[in-house]
């Protein structure tokens, strides 16, 4: 048999301790302070800019590390011959900060591989399906063969309530939402990645390209890089 088509979900664990995670949030709540926020896939909640791992605060450096490893990781257990320092990953990250009521709209992350989600607070009260991440199967004609195979990956819906610590990774074009928090406690996430308008990513990515083209001793009249499948910010679907 060869599976084809499927749409693998991720569950690991950040191995990221509680005081790690204590630490953490304090500089979460300060980097609220003095951001506003973005109105994108949250309702209710506090979405920051996706610039998050261009900060110098070693904890969102640290969760970058953490959450490339695991995708490294992710990768090597598909190809064992993949090398993850000749893999170019660059990766977006934001924070979601869900109060009660809060919750993400039905949404997907164009142009990117992989998308994860850091759960840093994932409150402990249970009440339905408060504060669950829900996938989409992409492949809806399949919903027939989910009546009858539900538990082999047919399913039209998943629903995960992950625990604080753990990472959720799953490929970008996955439709995904996640439920309305019903505790009084914060429910607080780090994302990642997603399309990007901060200049400096793009600039970079840019000065890349060029450096990968250009060969020492040749002439060149015109080099350059052409950036295409630029959606403007405001209408690319985006994170949890």
């Amino acid at each position: 048999m060869q599976l084809g088509f499927s749409s693998p979900i991720h569950l690991v664990e950040s191995n990221l301790d509680g005081t790690f995670f204590e630490k953490l949030k304090k500089d979460i709540y300060s980097l609220r302070k003095n951001d506003s926020g973005s109105n994108i896939s949250n309702n209710l909640g506090w979405h920051s800019a996706s610039d998050l791992f261009l900060k110098k605060e070693e904890t969102f450096q640290k969760v970058c590390t953490t959450c490339a490893s695991s995708v490294a990781s992710i990768m090597k257990s598909y190809d064992s011959k993949f090398n993850p320092d000749l893999f170019d990953a660059r990766f977006s990250g934001w924070i979601n900060v869900n109060p009660k009521g809060g919750s993400n709209i039905l949404h997907s992350h164009p142009n990117s591989h992989w998308s994860g989600v850091l759960y840093i607070q994932q409150p402990t009260e249970v009440d339905g399906f408060s504060g669950m991440i829900e996938f989409v199967n992409p492949n809806q004609e399949g919903r027939e063969l989910a009546k009858i195979l539900p538990k082999f990956g047919f399913d039209n819906i998943i629903r995960i309530r992950p625990r604080t610590g753990q990472i959720v990774i799953f490929p970008s074009y996955v439709l995904h939402s996640v439920y309305p928090n019903n505790s009084t406690e914060d429910r607080i996430t780090i994302a990642l990645p997603h399309a990007t308008n901060d200049t400096r990513t793009i600039i970079s990515a840019a000065k890349q390209g060029v450096s990968r083209l250009y060969r020492p001793g040749l002439a060149y009249a015109k080099a350059g890089i052409g950036l295409v499948e630029i959606d403007d910010a405001t209408s690319v679907p985006s994170q949890i």
